[in-house]
């Protein structure tokens, strides 16, 4: 997208607050955009509406919060901005989706839409184009954000009603399809187990189970975390460098367990933020053992779809919404890819439902898999935090 796009955009929703682009105009009639004008204009806060054709190819990766933050970066208003996803139309195993970004809305932080419940509603109701779904989600902001809670758990209980509490046949699943997140398992340690279906849409979990899930797996993570990283603080502490050291490596061990302290320091910190620090620890054990040994270190990739399960090996194919990526997997992983098993992949709970740990946009372990993409992990904490 150019800056003339953006100019464009901008000119359109500071007319009427929506903006459809011409390519989408059989999706979205005129009548459809002057209803949507109509109930943008009703709206609490400043409301716009980006209708745009988004693919994974494109400059944005696919990614609505990336088209709004740009268009917001260059065009500061305050305001709730709307975007249509890759998912414009319905398809067997999916509905249209809308995703939202939010800035200057008093009381509320900039970023991520934060009534994420809204989102979840339109999700389980299962649009099937875009004015239905984006009109819905105009009607959910102007509601009581307990309202639309309520009815969030009333879908979310007939949902469970209606699937009931069988287990998913495993040849639901194919290889590499990494698109449709089912719970599988509700673990309250090292990371959950998520099934991937193409036959039925996720199911999120109601909030309080979510959130006892969560805390549970938050705790888990962060005992381990500092045990882990303070044994690795006492053997650097107790060692002296000897001639027969590699300097280098003893240096990446301790600049490893400086970033590690970093992270950790917050009384709660963040649940990605646990992970890296696992990670990190581990690399610094490893750079301490090539230093003791006079051997130079440098990082290896980690299992792409858990990194908790450290280093991987050969890359592997899998499909990931319409894409085919070559991502380096631990052997464990690439098994339940060959023998059509769900493998074991880190989720987290994000915006109130749960999702794969590399769609949470967070940096630098989204974009990087944890270094599983970008093994040198060092470079990009420096340009994030």
């Amino acid at each position: 997208m150019d800056q003339d796009d953006l100019a464009r955009i901008h000119e359109e929703l500071a007319k009427d607050g929506v903006f459809v682009h011409p390519s989408l105009a059989d999706l979205v009639t005129p009548a459809d955009e002057a209803a949507l004008e109509q109930e943008a204009a009703r709206a609490e806060h400043p409301t716009y509406v980006v209708v745009w054709p988004l693919r994974e190819s494109d400059t944005y990766g696919g990614k609505a919060s990336d088209l709004l933050t740009r268009l917001h970066d260059e065009y500061p208003e305050p305001g709730i901005y709307l975007s249509t996803t890759t998912r414009l139309e319905p398809t067997d195993h999916t509905s249209v989706e809308v995703d939202g970004r939010q800035w200057g809305i008093p009381g509320e932080a900039d970023g991520d839409l934060s009534e994420w419940a809204v989102e979840m509603v339109v999700d389980q109701e299962e649009h099937q184009d875009i004015p239905s779904a984006m009109g819905r989600t105009l009607e959910l902001l102007d509601m009581d954000p307990d309202q639309v809670a309520e009815l969030n758990d009333e879908l979310l209980a007939q949902g469970a009603a209606t699937r009931g509490d069988g287990p998913e046949d495993d040849d639901g699943w194919l290889p590499g399809g990494l698109t449709t997140v089912l719970v599988a398992a509700l673990a309250v340690f090292v990371a959950w187990r998520v099934a991937v279906s193409f036959r039925r849409k996720p199911a999120p979990l109601p909030k309080s189970a979510m959130r006892r899930i969560r805390a549970a797996r938050a705790r888990e993570l962060l005992a381990r975390a500092r045990d882990e990283s303070q044994a690795l603080g006492e053997q650097l502490d107790q060692a002296e460098i000897e001639p027969g050291d590699d300097a280098d490596s003893w240096q990446a061990a301790l600049d490893h367990y400086a970033v590690v302290r970093r992270l950790l320091t917050p009384d709660e910190p963040a649940e990605l933020d646990v992970v890296g620090a696992l990670v990190l620890t581990q690399r610094g054990r490893e750079a301490f053992a090539c230093a003791r040994g006079g051997k130079a270190w440098q990082p290896t990739a980690t299992c792409y779809l858990n990194p908790l399960h450290g280093q991987a090996g050969r890359g592997r194919r899998i499909e990931w919404q319409g894409r085919t990526l070559e991502v380096p997997v631990c052997d464990e992983c690439r098994e339940a890819l060959r023998r059509k098993k769900v493998p074991d992949i880190l989720d987290v709970v994000h915006k109130g439902r749960p999702v794969h740990y590399f769609e949470t946009e967070v940096e630098p372990w989204a974009s990087t898999g944890y270094g599983a993409l970008e093994p040198d992990l060092m470079v990009r904490l420096h340009d994030h935090r």
